[in-house]
């Protein structure tokens, strides 16, 4: 079974959609730092999909042992992303979700690969999970995720849309 390790903001974006139900059926499970689950969980987001998170068999929450090396990260990162960073490196995951630009480049720093919502979002039409990544897209939108032009036009021609 692949490794995959989530940070909070796509589990946020996810749950905005009521499309948490895609990380399972793509990843079978996920693994989440102790910070992240407390973000979503606590400081809760407005709530998006704190039920869900608090009862999904398919997540797993983990402590991260890699101490020193979440403290460094610290210092570019916030917490969440710096466990989300971390633990990959100590677990050897396979993939990283993980939206924020610095955290994304970090992570490929330390050789990590990463996807983020809209990679989720395009994985899941090509399984046939969803239908159309501009529908789901422009909901994000709707609900207050800010989504580039670049990255927004780039998603669609990725999803065969353009």
């Amino acid at each position: 079974m692949r490794l995959i390790i989530a940070n909070s903001t796509p589990l946020i974006a996810l749950a905005k959609l009521s499309r948490l139900d895609l990380l399972p059926k793509i990843y079978n499970q996920v693994t989440i730092p102790r910070a992240v689950y407390e973000e979503v969980t606590i400081s809760g987001y407005e709530k998006d999909g704190l039920a869900e998170i608090k009862k999904a068999e398919w997540l797993k929450i983990k402590e991260v042992k890699e101490y020193k090396l979440k403290k460094l990260l610290q210092m570019e990162l916030g917490k969440g992303e710096s466990e989300v960073i971390a633990l990959a490196c100590e677990l050897n995951a396979d993939l990283v979700i993980i939206d924020e630009n610095r955290g994304r480049e970090i992570a490929r720093m330390f050789g990590l690969k990463v996807t983020g919502t809209i990679g989720i979002i395009i994985e899941a039409k090509r399984r046939g999970l969803l239908s159309s990544v501009q529908e789901n897209l422009g909901e994000l939108i709707n609900a207050g995720i800010w989504i580039g032009n670049d990255l927004y036009d780039e998603a669609l021609r990725l999803a065969g849309e353009q």
